[in-house]
């Protein structure tokens, strides 16, 4: 039985676009995202270090939705081809 891996797919192509507009302007204001910032570091003074940018955000995007998705759509094909 063939599995579709189209929700992969557009959960880890939409991981790396993010991640390129968290990188390509971390200070958020090219993408109307600078509000949010101030958002999290109310909601999480503790972490405050963590959001004077997008750095960090983005590299936990591309991490957790990127990544993993990417390992299981080639898990998924390889587990296909072998049978």
């Amino acid at each position: 039985m063939a599995y579709n891996c189209s929700g992969h797919i557009f959960i880890a192509l939409g991981a790396v676009v993010g991640f390129g507009m968290m990188i390509y302007d971390p200070s958020g204001v090219t993408f109307q995202m600078d509000p949010l910032l101030s958002q999290l570091r109310e909601a999480f003074p503790f972490l405050s270090f963590m959001f004077g940018n997008f750095i960090w955000s983005a590299f936990a995007l591309l991490t957790v939705n990127g990544i993993t998705n990417m390992v299981s759509i080639y898990l998924i094909h390889k587990k296909q081809k072998i049978k």
